[in-house]
């Protein structure tokens, strides 16, 4: 969601306002807009990592739960 959000933002900067603020200063736009592109990156980075790390520990979880399911079912054996 991130991505898209500033996705948003990244192409309003660059097809509807780059022209205005050109004419007010061409540096400070240049400028924002690279680590705009930049910072796009970042948050695409982050986004994979977070991605992974999720994927991680639903690993994790899922082999936890067949764990427990097996012991839930040897205590159960053994009660018999």
């Amino acid at each position: 969601m991130p991505i898209v959000v500033y996705s948003i933002i990244i192409f309003h900067d660059i097809f509807l306002t780059l022209d205005q603020g050109r004419a007010i200063d061409e540096m400070q736009t240049v400028i924002l807009l690279f680590y705009s592109v930049i910072f796009f990156f970042v948050i695409i980075f982050i986004a994979i990592k977070c991605f992974q790390k999720w994927k991680e520990v639903d690993s994790i979880w899922d082999k936890t739960w067949i764990a427990i399911t097996e012991y839930k079912d040897f205590v159960k054996s053994i009660r018999k």
